[in-house]
């Protein structure tokens, strides 16, 4: 399995063709000139944030989410795309009916404690378990409580 790991952070997103009235993303250029440089089946874009930043507004940013998700099926690649801020179904509806999996990370404060949890929205095609856990990351990976309450 060959994967293609880019951080959007990284200058590879920018509006192209502004001028002219149309709104094109490098990104999608990059994306497909490098799965076809190393033959991935696989990518990784992290944070989806950054492909943000130029966007003028709600509708040029639901335009960018969209064409990146079509660019990604079309070459046939499986993909995991990270979001960091506050995520709600409102805010991003059309990005979670195209997506195939939504897992959440979040954390949240208890009498001066941290609770991290995660807990997964959507997985098309497979049963999961939809109640949130709480998780911790080390340097050892992520473990997953699964006997521990949320109570948040």
């Amino acid at each position: 399995m060959i994967f293609l790991l880019m951080s959007t952070v990284d200058g590879v997103v920018a509006p192209r063709g502004r001028k002219m009235g149309i709104s094109e993303l490098s990104l999608e250029h990059e994306i497909i000139e490098s799965m076809k440089k190393i033959q991935a089946k696989h990518i990784v874009l992290d944070p989806l944030n950054s492909m943000m930043i130029n966007a003028r507004g709600a509708a040029e940013i639901r335009y960018f989410v969209h064409k990146l998700f079509e660019t990604i099926r079309d070459l046939g690649c499986s993909a995991l795309i990270t979001y960091e801020g506050v995520f709600t179904v409102d805010s991003f509806y059309s990005e979670m009916f195209l997506s195939d999996g939504v897992i959440a990370l979040t954390k949240d404060l208890l009498e001066f404690q941290t609770i991290k949890t995660v807990r997964i929205d959507k997985m098309r095609g497979i049963d999961f378990d939809y109640q949130p856990r709480r998780y911790l990351i080390s340097n050892t990976g992520m473990v997953i409580f699964d006997k521990e309450p949320v109570l948040v």
